[in-house]
């Protein structure tokens, strides 16, 4: 599940409970019955589980790329697989610094 899936799963997961809370409690208050709206409620949030919790194939929309592994050799070193990774930005820094001070 990507990020915008667990949004998704989450966004649906609040507004299905109070959909069913509702209807629950209007169906219940209409017969009388708190029985049937307990078992309103529990058969909202069965319905929920069933729709939130299992990796469905809609909360993959938007897969996200990981960054490339770092070879054993580089990562000793200190450097990152990248170019940009911290030797050009912490080079440009210090003679930034060093023409500060003249």
């Amino acid at each position: 599940m990507d990020f915008e899936g667990q949004k998704l799963a989450e966004t649906l997961l609040y507004r299905l409970l109070i959909v069913f809370a509702a209807i629950g409690f209007v169906v219940g208050y209409a017969a009388g019955s708190f029985r049937l709206m307990v078992l309103i409620n529990a058969a909202g949030l069965a319905a929920t589980l069933l729709v939130v919790v299992p990796n469905w194939p809609f909360f993959n929309r938007n897969p996200f790329n990981w960054l490339p592994p770092l070879n054993p050799e580089d990562a000793a070193a200190g450097g990152g697989s990248s170019s940009t990774a911290g030797g050009a930005s912490s080079g440009s820094s210090a003679s930034r610094g060093s023409r500060a001070k003249r």
